[in-house]
């Protein structure tokens, strides 16, 4: 007896299939918005995190130079990468220090010249503006005095707000600067357990990937 062929699975129409087609775009979209609101929102502590990665990046091929040159790399590899990481770190903060070395001497005399000549820039100045006051008085009719008095004082309003927004964004600059300087003095911590640990760090995302992922990455 000749057995029964199983029915074939039934074809979509063709409005399904849009309709699939469809979802599987608004689908993708929507996470990609969640996902992109999610960094957003994150900014801050992915920021310090990003430059670590791109400093370990960078520096890894320097701290395998130092290693390989250490004697101890055979008998204790995870000594010598922390003697190379300190290295690099002590190098650097050697750089820094240099570098600010070099500049404050010249800034902090041009700060004490700037404070020494201070008194005499500001009788300059409350001279000119005595004399531009004289003028005003002696030059400007009383009625056109008057009328721009009035003026003055019906800006005070507007010149107000554009104090308070002023103030808003000054504000807003020195906490996000707060925020920079917190997050680039995580960046040492990050970057030295990224660079102690990078093989470790690799070999566990890597298998997370599809091969052409990791390509990319």
């Amino acid at each position: 007896m000749t057995g029964q062929q199983p029915p074939d699975a039934p074809h979509q129409a063709p409005g399904q299939q849009a309709w699939t087609r469809w979802r599987r775009v608004g689908l993708l979209v929507a996470a990609f918005v969640v996902i992109a609101s999610i960094l957003y929102l994150a900014r801050g502590v992915l920021f310090p995190f990003i430059i670590s990665v791109v400093l370990a990046q960078l520096l890894h091929p320097v701290v395998v130079f130092l290693e390989d040159r250490l004697p101890s790399r055979h008998r204790m590899p995870g000594a010598t990468r922390i003697v190379s990481v300190f290295t690099i770190y002590v190098a650097s903060a050697a750089i820094v220090a240099g570098i600010l070395f070099a500049a404050i001497p010249p800034l902090y005399a041009e700060s004490q010249e700037l404070i020494e000549a201070f008194p005499e820039l500001y009788d300059r100045a409350r001279s000119t503006v005595q004399g531009w006051s004289r003028n005003y008085v002696e030059r400007v009719p009383v009625e056109l005095r008057t009328e721009i008095d009035e003026a003055v004082a019906a800006s005070g309003n507007v010149l107000a707000d554009a104090a308070w927004g002023i103030v808003r964004r000054t504000v807003s600059g020195v906490s996000n600067a707060v925020t920079l300087v917190i997050g680039l003095a995580i960046v040492p911590f990050f970057l030295f357990y990224i660079l102690k640990d990078r093989e470790e760090v690799v070999g566990g995302v890597y298998p997370l990937m599809s091969e052409r992922g990791r390509t990319h990455t």
